[in-house]
């Protein structure tokens, strides 16, 4: 009944840092440790949602975004005061190219979760681009998606995914 009330939101990561060790002899062997911060969590960045098409061509206005991150981080979400960051570790990638899957570990409510991605790996030199996108619901990352007035306004259960990541060698 209170659907109409409901909106999508975008939330991009306003931090994201980290390494990755390319092992040049077996590419299998290489790692990568990437982090970011619940609380600089970007909640619906204009350019980001128009990049997303109709589904997202409403843009909340300020309250409703505050509103967005105070659930979010909150106790009953992602209790961004217990736990500050979230990290995503693995190995890989498997190839200089193509579509692969991702074995990682995501760190996130004091739990390591094991996570299969698909992603698109190029390797290029210096760089190494990931970019892939998937569906998760908040259970698989044990988490209780937001509700309010008993249940009668709920966010949805699926998350979507989307990333772009490329990391280029530092010379030491």
């Amino acid at each position: 009944m209170l659907a109409r009330l409901g909106h999508h939101h975008t939330i991009a990561a306003g931090d994201l840092h980290g390494n990755v060790w390319k092992n040049d002899a077996d590419l299998s062997a290489s790692r990568f440790e990437l982090g970011f911060s619940a609380a600089a969590l970007v909640i619906d960045d204009p350019e980001l949602r128009e990049a997303l098409g109709a589904d997202f061509s409403s843009m909340p206005v300020a309250r409703d975004i505050e509103a967005t991150r105070s659930n979010m981080l909150g106790a009953r979400v992602l209790h961004g005061a217990k736990y500050p960051m979230i990290r995503v570790v693995g190995t890989g990638p498997l190839a200089r190219g193509g579509s692969q899957i991702l074995e990682v570990t995501v760190e996130i409510l004091g739990r390591s979760l094991p996570l299969t991605i698909p992603t698109r790996v190029t390797v290029d030199g210096d760089f190494i681009t990931a970019t892939g996108e998937f569906d998760l619901d908040h259970a698989d990352l044990g988490m209780t998606p937001f509700s309010a007035m008993m249940g009668a306004l709920q966010v949805g259960e699926k998350l979507s995914f989307r990333y772009s990541v490329t990391a280029r060698r530092v010379n030491q």
